[in-house]
C-alpha cells in the first residue's frame, strides 16, 4: 500500500523534452498508444538496433494482430485521453528503499522480545539471540515509508496509466509458472491500488484505462528483448522466450478467463470471487506471502551495456 501511495506522489523530473524510439530496453507506448498498432509498430521496429534482422525469420504481423489486436481496440478509446508524462518504467518494491518507522520499530521489538522461545543455549545467549532475532522481525515487518526510488534504466515518456499498469504486470502476476499454475497476487494489487488512492483517487475512466493497458504495457520492452538477446548476445533461446513467452505469451494470458477477470476486476474494484479449475490458484484466492520480482525472461539484461 505505501508502494502505491509513493508512486501517486506527484513529482517533477528533468531532461530531455523527447524521447527517441530507438532506445532500447525501455518501457516505451511510442507504437501502442498509435492508432494503427501494426502500422506503428513497423515503424518502431525498423528504428531498433538488429530488432527488425531478429524478426525476419518470424511471422510477427500476424502473430501481433492475434495476440494483441484485441486488447489495442480497448485502449482505443483513451488514446485522446493521455496525459504524457515520465513514467518509471519499472515499479516494484525491489526498486525502492524503505524506511523504518522507530516507534514502530520499538514496538514491534517489544512485542516480539515476549515471544516464548526454546532450545538448549544459556540463558544469557538464549535472550541475546532473542533481542537479535526480535530487531530482525521487527525492522521486516514495519517497513512502512519509501525513502528513495531508484533504477530509472527503464524510464520513458508514457503516461500515468501506463506507469501503473506496468508496476501491476510486473510484479503481482506469477508469470514465470505456466499458464495453468499461474498465481495473481490480488492482496498485492489490492493495496497497491488503495495506497495510489489515498493520494490520487483513480476515476472510472482511469481504472478503465489502467486496465486497457495491462496487456499491452510489455509490449516494447518484449521485443526490446528479442533484439537483446538474439542479436547481441546470440541467445537464441531466451530470444526465443522474449518473444513467444512474453510478448504473446503474457497478452494471450489476458484473453483467458483468468486474465479477463483481472482486467475486469482492475477497471471496476469488483471483488474476484470466480474459480478457475485447472488454472492453478485462482483469481482471489487468499495469499499465505508475497512473491519477489524476477526477470521475465532465463537472463535479466545488463541495462549499462
Amino acid at each position: 500500500m505505501v508502494e502505491g501511495t509513493h508512486g501517486a506522489q506527484p513529482r517533477s523530473v528533468g531532461g530531455a523534452a523527447a524521447v527517441l524510439g530507438g532506445r532500447p530496453l525501455t518501457s516505451s507506448m511510442h507504437a501502442i498508444a498509435q492508432p494503427d498498432l501494426l502500422a506503428a509498430l513497423e515503424a518502431w521496429v525498423a528504428q531498433q538496433p538488429g530488432l527488425a534482422a531478429q524478426l525476419a525469420r518470424r511471422p510477427w504481423q500476424a502473430d501481433v494482430k492475434q495476440a494483441l489486436g484485441a486488447h489495442h481496440a480497448r485502449l482505443l478509446p483513451f488514446l485522446k485521453t493521455l496525459t504524457p508524462a515520465w513514467g518509471h518504467g519499472d515499479w516494484h518494491g525491489s526498486n525502492l528503499f524503505w524506511q523504518t518507522s522507530p516507534a514502530a520499530v520499538a514496538a514491534a521489538q517489544k512485542t516480539l522480545a515476549n515471544t516464548p522461545h526454546t532450545g538448549n543455549a544459556s540463558a544469557s545467549a538464549s535472550a541475546s539471540a532473542s533481542a537479535s532475532a526480535s530487531a530482525s522481525a521487527a525492522s521486516c515487518l514495519v517497513q512502512d515509508t519509501v525513502a528513495c526510488v531508484l533504477d530509472f534504466g527503464m524510464a520513458e515518456r508514457t503516461c500515468a496509466p501506463f506507469d501503473l499498469a506496468v508496476a501491476l504486470e510486473r510484479s503481482m502476476i506469477d508469470w514465470l509458472h505456466p499458464a495453468a499454475q499461474r498465481t495473481v497476487y490480488d492482496a498485492h494489487i489490492t493495496a497497491f491500488l488503495q495506497g495510489y488512492a489515498q493520494v490520487r483517487p483513480l476515476s472510472a475512466q482511469e481504472r478503465a484505462c489502467v486496465a486497457a493497458f495491462l496487456p499491452l504495457v510489455h509490449v516494447e520492452f518484449a521485443l526490446s528483448e528479442v533484439a537483446y538477446f538474439g542479436g547481441l548476445l546470440h541467445d537464441t533461446a531466451s530470444a526465443e522466450v522474449a518473444y513467444t513467452d512474453y510478448l504473446l505469451g503474457h497478452a494471450q494470458w489476458f484473453s483467458t478467463p483468468q486474465g479477463q477477470a483481472v482486467l475486469h476486476w482492475v477497471q471496476t474494484g469488483a471483488p474476484l470471487t470466480t474459480s478457475f479449475t485447472g488454472q492453478g490458484m485462482p483469481a482471489g484466492a487468499k495469499q499465505s506471502s508475497g512473491t519477489p520480482h524476477t526477470p521475465h525472461t532465463p537472463h535479466t539484461p545488463d541495462k549499462t551495456l
